[in-house]
């Protein structure tokens, strides 16, 4: 937190002067309303060390940026007064058009120094203004120039110099844009021409060919949806050399289709082996291009070379964007002696196997001794691996691999056999995505609960569907065979802002969804705690309940809420004080914000922290329930209403919808009336009423249900003097606790019916309990047999004692139990069951 604090004492200062402004009345008699900022593209996308530059931000709301806020100390802003628009030539006028070299009104122009210090590497960048906080976008730091693209470089005579190591950074805006660089090589010089485009979260298809002095083209590449493009080049004469930079397939093009390009020699790793070394690091097998030592192997990745390289634990903090990894405990290495990239990597927890040698059919398995851990690789095209591993009938084995979430581009299979079986049980790709739009990912990494029919020796082959065609030396992956190894992971996002985050309001809320990622058979609820809340903030009590996926964190604002921007710290903790389980929340969101929900996966990428911004000014807004609390049943229905409170003027209708815990069609709570769950207000009503069904399969929760008004209103156009801009408003109001209950949340079987006993004397029953829908205790009584037993959340049978009446007989009974679930703290659901058991006597 304390590196953030030189940005938060000015913000506080500059806030005074605009929050007032915000509420002054619009010519309509409309209190104005400052919308979240949402950044869309930062140019340049790289600065150099011991510079001074000025950036030009574009997104939604950047025309009353405050103050700026980077993942990494160090960096001095100054925010540069706009460049005033061309008047109108007369009242009515259309506005002249824009000079090329003048930025949009809805562009932010900042002055950055960067200290020499500072050191190279990637950042994360967000605006801040009265109206909140940006999403981040990527800038490249690094220690040469930064040649700034211009034009006209679209033909080769018209190419610009660029000098080795030296980052370009452009924009392909135009369709049959092409921009052309030149540079210098000698015969059998080797070079790497990177283009980054997915690492900056460029809309830019990104291509890329090198041009010998003859005229031929030497090499192209291009990106793909998970990596830039690199060409590794041997020059094969001296001379000038061009780089010719497009779209591919010139499909786009626009001023979001930016790029950084540089010809270098820098090292580039693709691959580790083995994939998982211990937390001190060790000698590895390193691929990649430009490795020192490194010698070249045959491969299908021009240039791909090995090194055999002493990795170190390094200090670096910043991670991996890409969300297949991000949830990875991983740790950050570097090579001993020359210098070179961070190499993020699992740490393995104990010894780890290193699959050699000749075991591509099941006759020459390698034997595991489990639980273990396999550092391999599919190291040719047809590789196939086998494994051993002894195990008994009924007790779970839990099989994971890990590749394709750390790189390695192939689409792994699994199949597991007992002995000598013909039968093959297949498994592909992971686990479901944690959420089907804002955050999908899933992969090819297979991983399954095995449960062995029979004791002996089962067989495990490690494959690929694409291996046949794509094995190779670098194609790692890691394995894990053993018992349950329960954990989870944790990510927040905040999806109903697609963007950036607006103000925290007095008697306002926002919402962000805490998903978790189990694995290894966890299925205890996950509590989620909140760290750094300013004061006048309130996070409401969040629990994420056993086997789901996800709950929403809902924070309110306080009467008394200070102006400024506060890191927070999302944990979460399961288990007893035992065995719990701690895990600090990662924040990701969207790569490109969008103004709709939509129903298809959303690009999303990690992000470097996640921030609330609070102001003092009261909202234009505000929805509060009539009552704060609703109980109900599962498949029941309930209508709610809840109350607008807005200005006098507000002559428009507004639309009020409630933020679902998922997505509208998953979602525990339906709301059934109104369109698509939205309800739209009249302009001379203050009332909204929502007719609420708890859908039949919903587990036992407590789910707050955030309400958000949305009206739109016609504003001043900044971009546009004399002219009005359509302006959705956006404010979220004070949420609606529901509580979910099971109507019949138990189910109780006898696995086995014969009771063998003395009358009078006390015999065990055992009962099973399958809780359908919660986690909790159940309390059991029954009166005639003086039974009164609770048994604990985590346990699934029960022995019942049973005083056995002096007059018994034997035959059949019955036995009438009243269960008392405890479907979630502080909420009981009462319920009976009948079990049927036979009575035997006990011999003397």
């Amino acid at each position: 937190m304390a590196r953030h604090t030189r940005s938060l004492v000015p913000i506080a200062l500059l806030f005074c002067g605009f929050l007032t402004k915000a509420g002054a009345q619009s010519e309509a008699g409309l209190p104005k309303l400052d919308l979240p900022p949402s950044l869309l593209r930062i140019h340049p996308a790289a600065i150099a060390t011991g510079s001074r530059v000025v950036l030009e931000l574009t997104g939604a709301g950047m025309e009353t940026a405050v103050d700026l806020l980077a993942s990494r100390p160090g960096l001095v802003f100054r925010i540069l007064p706009q460049d005033p628009l061309p008047a109108p030539a007369k009242a009515g006028a259309r506005p002249m058009p824009r000079p090329a070299n003048m930025p949009s009104r809805l562009a932010c122009r900042v002055e950055v120094i960067v200290p020499a210090t500072l050191g190279s590497g990637w950042l994360d960048l967000r605006v801040i203004t009265p109206g909140g906080v940006s999403n981040p976008r990527h800038l490249l730091v690094t220690d040469q120039a930064v040649l700034l693209e211009k034009e006209p470089n679209s033909e080769p005579e018209t190419a610009q110099e660029l000098a080795p190591g030296q980052v370009a950074s452009g924009i392909i805006n135009a369709t049959t844009d092409v921009d052309y660089y030149r540079f210098q090589g000698k015969k059998g010089q080797r070079i790497l021409a990177w283009l980054a485009t997915t690492s900056l979260d460029s809309r830019l298809p990104g291509a890329v060919e090198i041009i010998g002095p003859d005229e031929r083209v030497l090499a192209q590449a291009r990106d793909s949806v998970d990596a830039d493009a690199l060409l590794d080049l041997t020059l094969p004469t001296d001379g000038s050399y061009r780089a010719r930079v497009f779209s591919f397939g010139h499909v786009e093009w626009n001023a979001d289709c930016f790029y950084l390009f540089r010809v270098g020699a820098e090292p580039v790793v693709e691959a580790v082996h083995p994939l998982v070394v211990s937390a001190a690091g060790g000698e590895c097998l390193v691929f990649g291009h430009a490795l020192p030592g490194g010698t070249a192997i045959p491969g299908r990745t021009a240039g791909l070379e090995q090194a055999r390289l002493q990795l170190d634990p390094a200090e670096e903090k910043e991670s991996n964007g890409n969300i297949l990894a991000g949830l990875l405990p991983l740790k950050p290495f570097r090579w001993r002696g020359a210098p070179g990239p961070v190499i993020r990597l699992p740490v393995a927890d104990g010894p780890v196997l290193v699959e050699e040698g000749d075991n591509n059919t099941s006759d020459k398995a390698t034997t595991l001794t489990l639980p273990a851990l396999v550092a391999g690789r599919l190291e040719k095209p047809g590789d196939r691996d086998w494994y051993s591993f002894e195990a008994k009938k009924g007790e779970p084995v839990w099989i994971e691999l890990l590749g394709d979430r750390l790189g390695t581009r192939l689409d792994f299979l699994l199949a597991v056999r007992a002995g000598n079986d013909t039968n093959t049980m297949e498994v592909d790709d992971g686990p479901e995505p944690l959420h089907p739009q804002w955050f999908f990912n899933r992969s090819g990494d297979p991983a399954i609960k095995f449960l062995p029919s029979r004791d002996g020796i089962h067989r495990l082959m490690i494959s690929a569907r694409d291996g046949d065609l794509n094995g190779a030396a670098h194609q790692v992956y890691a394995l894990r065979v053993g018992p349950a190894h329960p954990d989870f992971r944790l990510v927040t996002i905040a999806p109903a802002s697609q963007g950036g985050s607006p103000r925290l309001k007095p008697g306002t809320s926002l919402a962000f969804l805490v998903l978790a990622q189990r694995s290894g058979g966890m299925e205890e609820p996950v509590s989620i705690q909140v760290g750094g809340l300013p004061a006048g903030v309130k996070a409401l009590p969040c629990q994420i309940p056993s086997g789901q996926k996800g709950a929403w964190l809902t924070l309110l604002g306080g009467p008394d809420l200070p102006d400024g921007v506060w890191p927070l710290q999302i944990t979460g903790s399961s288990g007893t004080a035992d065995t719990a389980i701690k895990r600090e929340a990662r924040h990701a969101g969207p790569a490109w914000p969008v103004t709709q929900q939509v129903s298809n996966p959303q690009a999303s990428r990690m992000e470097q922290g996640l921030y609330l911004a609070t102001a003092k000014a009261a909202p234009v807004l505000t929805t509060a329930p009539e009552k704060p609390r609703v109980i109900i049943n599962q498949g029941e229905r309930q209508t709610v209403q809840f109350r607008l409170t807005k200005p006098g003027s507000m002559k428009s209708q507004v639309q009020v919808a409630l933020v679902q815990p998922q997505a509208e069609q998953d979602g525990p709570v339906r709301v059934a009336n109104g369109n698509n769950g939205q309800i739209m207000v009249a302009a001379d009503k203050n009332q909204a009423e929502f007719q609420l069904e708890v859908r039949n399969n919903a587990r036992a929760q407590i789910v707050q249900l955030v309400p958000r008004c949305t009206i739109t209103t016609q504003e001043d156009d900044p971009d546009n003097p004399g002219r009005k801009r359509q302006v959705i408003r956006v404010e979220g109001g004070t949420p609606l606790e529901v509580v979910i209950l099971p109507k019949r949340p138990l189910q109780v079987t006898v696995p086995n019916q014969t009771v063998r006993g003395k009358a009078g004397q006390t015999a065990p029953l055992v009962v099973r309990l399958e809780r359908q829908g919660f986690y909790g205790p159940v309390r059991l009584i029954c009166t005639e047999y003086g039974i009164d037993t609770t048994v604990p959340a985590d346990q699934k049978e029960a022995a019942l004692p049973l005083k056995l009446p002096a007059d018994i007989r034997p035959g059949g009974r019955q036995l009438k139990l009243k269960a008392t679930c405890e479907a979630l703290p502080g909420h009981s659901v009462e319920q009976e069951a009948t079990v049927s058991f036979n009575f035997t006597p006990q011999k003397p």
